[in-house]
């Protein structure tokens, strides 16, 4: 601490004439800053892939002090294709406000452009943004200028959106605080140009953050019993909480999630079918507002096999995904021998008997939230008895044909019963499942089950088409672990298909 402090005042100390001064290497009393010559940054050449595919986007060539959200606009316009994008080197995510000189990136290197599906908020005024209602440059953040106002995110959760996931920081007006900020879905059908908000219309699901509770059906209803503030209240949440929405068309339901964990039941699983929705934000003061500080989206079909999405263009600014885990095809230490896995890496089989195989890309530290779902394969003999699936650190040898369900460091849920194990022990857990060891398993051919994974909240949940089981399945996972989602089997035709995936990645 001292030091630097000296160094500062050395640099910015007066000029002393009767001083003597140094003497620099070639005896000359000039200042030695006057001999170094001005160092040249030469210009970059740089390879750019797409995707985790490593095909080929476009080559460019820029300045070594580019910053790294400058390049993203130069490859838009070198391969006509936009993003959002995350620029990898390596394994190293490049934070769009440092040069590349800062990143350490050279000439000659190979950057990886990695499409991460999210939402935003529409322009206004428009019909999707009240003219009450202020946007920043990048379209995340959304605040009152005045009152009543309502904003949907973009682009709509149209038909084909199997599942959807978005986090707000909460900002609170000065009187008021957090009592009218609304949050939730709307089919976008009240008049937003004319300020009206969504949580008075009766075709909206919303979540009110003065008392947490919820409009379905155009009426309120007690829902988020863990908040206690009043309707006379300023809110019951504060500047820089964060409140998250997700969104599950197959099950038609909307939940919500907070600092304190999901709440104990879906905010609604009517939501209408065949419908195109909208994330919306209300408020009613001025200041109030949201950022959106992540979030991501599936489509429920799967074009290609490559795990990128790719921008259409057109007037709604449709954005078309598909998943983005794939099951790996080797080498050995990454899938067993005794599983053979698809071409597109979507779906795998067991050709004899015990197996093992891990999802790509790894859930590194940088993967916020992550989610994927699978559907059943059984056998003829065991059905489902023998099938897990769940997350592993991969340092069991599955080459060998070892199971991460046999690992202490695995976090894994069974199919023949429910149960879960977690620090190398197996735990009653899903108790809805009621088959037992001799059974053919809880799960037949064609039920789909659902892994979320959360670093933040260092959890793993389990859902099925009964809903999430109450309590996680783990919320004790280690932060700076690698981990990769994972399929066990232990019999012939035994295995799964993956449905839908997406992951966030956060710097």
């Amino acid at each position: 601490m001292g030091g630097s402090v000296c160094r500062q005042y050395d640099a910015c100390r007066h000029y002393d004439p009767w001083e003597p001064t140094p003497l620099n290497a070639k005896g000359s009393s000039a200042p030695a800053e006057a001999e170094e010559e001005e160092e040249v940054l030469e210009d970059l050449s740089l390879r750019v892939s797409l995707g985790l595919s490593g095909d080929d986007l476009c080559p460019v060539r820029c300045s070594a002090l580019t910053s790294v959200v400058d390049l993203k606009g130069l490859v838009a316009l070198a391969s006509g294709r936009s993003g959002p994008w995350k620029v990898v080197s390596g394994h190293k995510l490049l934070k769009d406000e440092e040069t590349l000189q800062a990143s350490c990136v050279k000439t000659g290197a190979t950057l990886t452009m990695v499409y991460v599906p999210g939402f935003c908020f529409f322009q206004g005024p428009s019909p999707f943004c009240s003219r009450s209602h202020t946007l920043s440059l990048d379209h995340l953040m959304v605040r009152s200028n005045s009152s009543w106002g309502c904003t949907l995110l973009s682009p709509p959760l149209t038909k084909d959106v199997a599942f959807a996931h978005v986090t707000f920081r909460v900002h609170r007006g000065p009187y008021w605080g957090s009592n009218g900020i609304y949050i939730g879905i709307t089919p976008g059908d009240h008049n937003i140009v004319g300020c009206q908000a969504a949580c008075g219309a009766s075709s909206t699901f919303m979540y009110r953050l003065r008392d947490g509770d919820k409009r379905v059906c155009g009426r309120w209803y007690k829902f988020n019993r863990r908040c206690k503030a009043g309707s006379n209240s300023r809110g019951s949440y504060k500047e820089g909480d964060e409140i998250s929405l997700e969104f599950d068309r197959a099950r038609r339901s909307l939940r919500v999630f907070d600092a304190k964990g999901p709440c104990d039941h879906p905010l609604t699983e009517d939501l209408p079918t065949g419908q195109t929705l909208y994330f919306c934000v209300d408020t009613c003061e001025a200041a109030q507002g949201a950022t959106i500080i992540s979030s991501c989206f599936s489509k429920a079909h799967v074009k290609e096999a490559a795990p990128y999405v790719s921008l259409l263009e057109g007037a709604a600014n449709r954005v078309d995904t598909v998943a983005e885990l794939r099951l790996a095809r080797g080498p050995a230490y990454q899938s067993s021998p005794t599983h053979t896995v698809s071409e597109d890496q979507l779906v795998l089989l067991c050709n004899s008997n015990w197996g093992c195989t891990l999802l790509l890309p790894p859930v590194t530290h940088e993967v916020g939230t992550a989610r994927v779902t699978f559907r059943v394969h059984c056998s003829s003999n065991w059905g489902s008895n023998g099938i897990y699936l769940g997350i592993t650190a991969a340092d069991h040898d599955i080459a060998r044909g070892r199971m991460a369900c046999g690992a202490a460091t695995s976090y894994m849920y069974r199919l023949r019963d429910g149960d879960r194990r977690v620090g190398g022990r197996w735990l009653r857990f899903n108790r809805r499942c009621i088959r037992g060891r001799g059974s053919m398993g809880a799960y037949k051919d064609g039920d789909e089950i659902t892994l979320d994974y959360n670093r933040l909240r260092r959890s793993l949940r389990v859902s099925d088409t009964l809903g999430f089981n109450n309590q996680p399945l783990s919320e004790n996972l280690f932060m700076d672990r690698r981990y990769y989602f994972c399929v066990d089997t232990s019999e012939a035709d035994q295995g799964v298909t993956i449905v839908a995936s997406c992951f966030i990645q956060t710097p």
